[in-house]
C-alpha cells in the first residue's frame, strides 16, 4: 500500500488542513514554517503509533476538541487473509466494505487536546448500509450472521448437509440489502488496539522513515547547542563571573567537604586503610548552559522554534554563521 492522501485538524500550525494528494513521488513546496515539516511529523505520528506531544497541538484548538490526522492509503492488497478473523478463504478490502468511497482504505487517529502523551484513537472510514442490521458485517461472528440471515434475508437453497461459511452469510445479507435499496454511505467504525479487524489491517500499512537529517535539527540538539559554546565560553570567562564562579566552586566543595568528615568518623570505626576523605567537585561550565529560542510571528504567536519547520531552523543557522 501507499499513501494516496491525508488531512489533519488541530496538528501544529493547522487548524485544519484539507486533502493533501500525494503520488508516487511527492514534493511539498512552500514558505518557510508554512507547515512542511508538520505534514510529515503528521505522518510519523500517524504510522510510528507514537505519543502526541503537547507542544505539537494546534495554538488555537479548546481542550475539549481532538488532534485528528486521516490517511487514506491506495494500492491496496489483492485479497485480504482472515485468519486472525476466522478460519475460512481469504476475501478482499473492498467485498468486506471496509474501503471508502473512493475505493481507498481510509484510517483517522485522535488524539484528545486535553491529554496529550496518550496514543491515538483508532477508526476506519468505510462506505456502507446506512441500516446498521447491514453494516460492519465483518465483526460479526457466525452464528450472529446466520441470525441475521434467517429474519432479514432469504438464505439460498443449500443441500441440508452444508453449512453457509461467514463470507457467504455476509455475502448473502448485502445482496439483500442491496434488493431493498437501502443507501450506502460514510460510517466510522470504531477499532481497538486489540480489536481483530486492526490487527489484522495494521500489519499491511506501509512503512514511514522521517530522516535523521530533518528530525536532529533541533534547537535543543548537542550539534545545534555546540554552535554557541564559544559565546557562553567568552561569557564564562568574565571576570565578574570567573570571581562568582570560584565562590559558587568553593561554596560547593564546602559542603561536600562537611559531609565527607561526618561520613569519614564513622569510616575510620571500621578500617585504618585511609587517613581522609577528600570530595573534589568537577564542573563542565561550556556544558552547564542549554538554551530555548522562541521566535514570535505576525499573529503575536511566541513559541519554540523546534515547534516550527525545519527550513526556518536552517534559516536560522544560515544567519548564524553569516
Amino acid at each position: 500500500m501507499r499513501i494516496h492522501s491525508l488531512r489533519i485538524e488541530n496538528y501544529g500550525p493547522f487548524r485544519q488542513l484539507e486533502e493533501v494528494r500525494l503520488g508516487t513521488l511527492a514534493t511539498l513546496i512552500g514558505r518557510n514554517d508554512a507547515g512542511k515539516s508538520h505534514i510529515l511529523r503528521a505522518l510519523q505520528l500517524f504510522l510510528g503509533d507514537a505519543k502526541l506531544d503537547r507542544d505539537d497541538i494546534h495554538h488555537g484548538a479548546d481542550a475539549s476538541e481532538c488532534v485528528s490526522i486521516e490517511v487514506a492509503f491506495t494500492d491496496l492488497p489483492a485479497t485480504l487473509p482472515l485468519g486472525a478473523v476466522e478460519d475460512e478463504t481469504p476475501t478482499t478490502l473492498r467485498e468486506e466494505r471496509l474501503l471508502d468511497a473512493a475505493g481507498c482504505l481510509r484510517i483517522r487517529k485522535r488524539w484528545p487536546c486535553s491529554g496529550a502523551g496518550e496514543k491515538g484513537e483508532v477508526a476506519l472510514l468505510t462506505h456502507d448500509f446506512t441500516d446498521e442490521r447491514y453494516a460492519g458485517l465483518l465483526a460479526l461472528r457466525e452464528r450472529d450472521l446466520a441470525e441475521r440471515v434467517q429474519t432479514l434475508a432469504a438464505p439460498p437453497p443449500e443441500p441440508p448437509t452444508t453449512r453457509l461459511t461467514a463470507r457467504a452469510l455476509r455475502a448473502t445479507l448485502r445482496a439483500a440489502a442491496g434488493a431493498a435499496a437501502i443507501p450506502l454511505a460514510e460510517r466510522v467504525v470504531e477499532l481497538g488496539p486489540r480489536d481483530a479487524l486492526w490487527k489484522l489491517i495494521e500489519p499491511l500499512l506501509p512503512r514511514f522513515e522521517l530522516f535523521e537529517t530533518d528530525t536532529r535539527l533541533g534547537v535543543g540538539e548537542t550539534t545545534f547547542q555546540s554552535q554557541f559554546r564559544p559565546i557562553v565560553r567568552a561569557a564564562a570567562e568574565n571576570p565578574a563571573v570567573v570571581a562568582a564562579r570560584e565562590a559558587f566552586t568553593t561554596a560547593i566543595q564546602t559542603a561536600l567537604q562537611g559531609e565527607m568528615e561526618a561520613i569519614f568518623a564513622h569510616l575510620r570505626h571500621h578500617t585504618s586503610a585511609l587517613t581522609a576523605l577528600t570530595a573534589r567537585p568537577a564542573f563542565s561550565w561550556e556544558k552547564a548552559v542549554t538554551f530555548d529560542i522562541l521566535g514570535r510571528d505576525p499573529h503575536t504567536i511566541e513559541r519554540s522554534l523546534d515547534q516550527r519547520g525545519s527550513g526556518m531552523r536552517r534559516l536560522l543557522m544560515v544567519a548564524f554563521f553569516q
